[in-house]
């Protein structure tokens, strides 16, 4: 990771969550909102360089050829081409420039790729003003806050995650915060919350009626069509497995058997524990994935759920490439009908939190923006590339 590209600020609790299905037609606005997720004070976005490649690799006296000797200047101070070319060979993998990259892409990406540097030598500069030393004891107390607040099924479904690669939390909070660019990004972190993000004031408060006044004012997200009888309608309890190691499908497995052995016991306890235990974003719903088409999910889930009887649950976990499964055949809908309000309450506050939430990260993008553009001005920073103008 290259501190000086600046492309993200690391806060802990991200956690990558995949399902093996398309949305089901049947799923409602809540469930497509974009799952709330804690993010740092945003760096400078920049369009990302995407090499076509079908190109040939070019040479470094081609691709910078159009970059001035001289970037741009802060506090009379050069940032020069041989500055920017170094900063942006060590972010290419194995610094070589990636195969297809053009000129015309380079270029167009160029005026981010310098204010990115030039934000960077200003954030050294204040750091060391205001004291910050990225350190390993800073960085690991950041990401222990960070994980205590975290969602309380989100950082179950972690944990799960490390137990499976042999992992505690305290061992990867550890192993991030040894990390010196993760300890650089934590020091511009704190920086950024006690400079910009503690002036942000944003209200997050969800009045307790809001969810049944969402429900009642769009009650079309909540109508379910009849079935056509030729689709299939499921749900399931997805135990992920990252990557290819034996010892983590084997605990996986054996998750997934114990949950199945409860289920056995108990078959009313299958949206429960999808709620607590399923990596599928479709948990929120108990688990359904609602009404699909046949050829729509991977063949072993297709197979062994068109092997069931409604209201059967599969007898052994289905394994596919994302996890096991443990698949449970509903019956279809022969009419159309309205999602009961109580169904889905749980779904509807998610989507409303994750709105605040989005609605706060780009509230406290633009503080940071503005800052950044404060900075700029008092540094006195002129830049020799042409710079796109700012709506």
């Amino acid at each position: 990771m290259n501190k000086s590209k600046m492309t993200a600020f690391l806060v802990a609790g991200g956690i990558a969550c995949g399902c093996f299905a398309a949305a089901p037609a049947d799923a409602k606005k809540p469930a497509a909102a974009p799952a709330p997720a804690p993010a740092p004070a945003p760096a400078p976005a920049v369009k990302a360089v995407q090499p076509a490649q079908t190109e040939k690799t070019m040479k470094p006296a081609d691709l910078f050829a159009n970059v001035p000797a001289v970037v741009a200047e802060v506090k009379g101070q050069k940032v020069t081409k041989d500055m920017l070319v170094a900063d942006v060979m060590k972010a290419f993998p194995d610094g070589k420039i990636p195969v297809g990259l053009t000129s015309k892409q380079f270029n167009a990406a160029l005026p981010g790729i310098a204010r990115q540097l030039v934000l960077q030598k200003i954030f050294d500069s204040e750091l060391a003003k205001a004291g910050i030393k990225p350190s390993e004891k800073m960085a690991k107390e950041k990401f222990t806050e960070e994980f205590k607040k975290m969602d309380k099924r989100m950082l179950s479904l972690m944990t799960q995650q490390l137990q499976m690669q042999h992992k505690t939390l305290d061992q990867y909070i550890d192993e991030m915060a040894k990390n010196s660019a993760i300890q650089e990004q934590v020091a511009m972190q704190k920086y950024l919350e006690e400079k910009v993000l503690s002036t942000v004031k944003f209200d997050k408060t969800i009045a307790p009626d809001a969810a049944k006044k969402f429900y009642d004012a769009n009650p079309k997200d909540f109508e379910e069509k009849a079935d056509s009888p030729d689709q299939i309608r499921a749900s399931h309890i997805l135990i992920k497995v990252d990557g290819k190691d034996a010892s983590v499908d084997k605990a996986a497995k054996e998750k997934a058997d114990k949950l199945l052995a409860q289920l056995k016991k108990d078959p009313k306890l299958f949206e429960k524990l999808a709620r607590e235990d399923s990596a599928c974003p479709s948990s929120v719903r108990g688990g359904s994935l609602g009404a699909f088409a046949k050829g729509q999910m991977v063949p072993e889930f297709e197979k062994a759920a068109l092997a069931l009887k409604p209201g059967e649950i599969s007898s052994t976990p289905v394994k596919t490439k994302f996890g096991y499964h443990i698949i449970r055949r509903d019956a279809l809908k022969t009419n159309a009908t309205m999602t009961p309000f109580d169904k889905v309450k749980d779904e509807i506050e998610a989507y409303l939190k994750s709105r605040k939430d989005v609605e706060e990260k780009q509230a406290q993008q633009k503080a940071v923006m503005a800052y950044f553009d404060k900075l700029e001005k008092e540094y006195g920073v002129k830049y020799f590339v042409k710079m796109p103008v700012m709506k």
